[in-house]
């Protein structure tokens, strides 16, 4: 059944119909009335490719995000999609692996998303840069945790330099002097995180911040790998870790209690997200709260704004919180 035979059963125009389908007013109370019970009785759905030619809009929205698989992507994924769901609008979610937003952005561009979020500061390249310019110049994009210089993108930052001062003073004042910092990336968010170590070390008066640094590779079992270089490096010159990531501090934690070491009397660790991970180990690891619910949805509403005309800063900056666990 289409519109046409819809508006003959009901005795109205289409247009009558279609007013009654997008909710829009000027028609009485008895006439949406039949029109709705015509459209129940039938389980009639409205073609939205249909809809989206008529009102320039599809009510869809892209996301796209580095990897799903990590937990914090998940629960920014799930939040965003909530939000955006509650106002009406769908998403497509989309992977990009090797942070090449061409092909995705095509995509996108063909389905006629009407704004578009992306997660995290890998996508900060110059492949992302010339992906909206020449599909999305004018589509409103949010960046969560990253930043273009463009007009049509906002950036919500985490404050990732304060959230490491917090853990390094958090460390201080529980008297520890021999610290190690774990990178694991080389994204704008790492640098930043490492500025905040360095930082803390010159507040602590600690010279040659460079070989307080140890590199490692994301993940579980680059954080064993790492825990034991740190071991065989530092040897005692070491009395606490401070992660980048909470999946590569549960890594080293592993590694540290493996080698006999007792967490945090003989060395503190403190990881970076707060995610769901940091509660699942023998000991609950401290973590910097990255707000991920709050992150989410302040990118939703910033993309609904944006979509609907509605103004909206181009850059934000959420603070982290130190949780203190069982680590340190």
């Amino acid at each position: 059944m289409n519109i046409y035979d819809i508006a003959k059963e009901a005795g109205v125009s289409t247009a009558t119909v279609s007013r009654v389908i997008n909710n829009k007013p000027n028609i009485s109370p008895k006439t949406r009335k039949r029109v709705t019970a015509v459209l129940e009785r039938h389980n009639y759905i409205p073609s939205s490719i249909a809809r989206g030619l008529i009102n320039n809009s599809m009510n869809l929205t892209g996301v796209v995000m580095r990897d799903i698989r990590l937990s914090h992507y998940n629960s920014f994924a799930f939040n965003i999609e909530q939000e955006l769901n509650r106002n009406g609008y769908s998403c497509i979610i989309a992977n990009a692996s090797d942070c090449d937003l061409t092909a995705t952005f095509r995509v996108f561009a063909q389905v006629k998303v009407d704004g578009i979020i992306l997660i995290g500061s890998d996508l900060m390249n110059s492949l992302t840069r010339s992906a909206i310019l020449s599909y999305h110049p004018k589509t409103p994009i949010v960046f969560l945790n990253g930043s273009i210089d463009l007009p049509n993108v906002t950036s919500i930052i985490v404050d990732d330099r304060a959230g490491i001062l917090q853990c390094m003073e958090h460390l201080f004042a529980r008297g520890r002097r021999r610290p190690v910092y774990v990178n694991d990336n080389t994204t704008d968010s790492a640098k930043r995180k490492c500025e905040g170590f360095v930082d803390a070390l010159g507040k602590w008066g600690i010279e040659n911040p460079e070989g307080r640094i140890i590199q490692s590779t994301l993940g579980f079992q680059g954080g064993i790998e790492c825990g034991r270089a740190i071991l065989k490096q530092y040897k005692e010159d070491v009395d606490c870790v401070i992660c980048a990531e909470d999946v590569t501090a549960l890594g080293c934690m592993r590694a540290f209690e493996m080698a006999g070491k007792a967490i945090p009397r003989d060395i503190a660790i403190t990881g970076y997200s707060n995610s769901a991970e940091c509660k699942m180990a023998n000991r609950v690891l401290t973590s910097v709260d990255t707000k991920l619910e709050m992150m989410g949805l302040e990118a939703a509403t910033a993309l609904y704004n944006k979509m609907n005309g509605k103004a909206w800063a181009s850059r934000m900056m959420i603070s982290p919180e130190l949780v203190i666990g069982e680590s340190s």
